[in-house]
């Protein structure tokens, strides 16, 4: 679950449609959280450090680092398995 599908997922709860809300970038994770069901979710930015420059971000079975440890590197991607 990523900060952004709180949203959704809340509104949805409280008897709301989801599908309604405009530029929101969230899911409505309800049943992933409730009953284990696979996520909506493909994608999910784990990190942008504001004054490093590291990030990392995960799309399906991707990971993306970039700038990441002690040698700074454009950038590396790495396979690991189903989301």
């Amino acid at each position: 679950m990523h900060v952004t599908d709180w949203l959704p997922t809340l509104y949805a709860l409280a008897g709301g449609s989801a599908s309604k809300l405009r530029n929101v970038d969230g899911y409505n994770v309800w049943d992933t959280l409730s009953s284990g069901k696979s996520s909506p979710r493909q994608e999910l930015l784990h990190n942008i450090h504001p004054s490093g420059g590291e990030a990392a971000m995960r799309y399906g079975q991707w990971k993306i680092l970039v700038n990441a440890g002690k040698i700074k590197q454009d950038a590396v991607c790495y396979r690991i398995g189903h989301f």
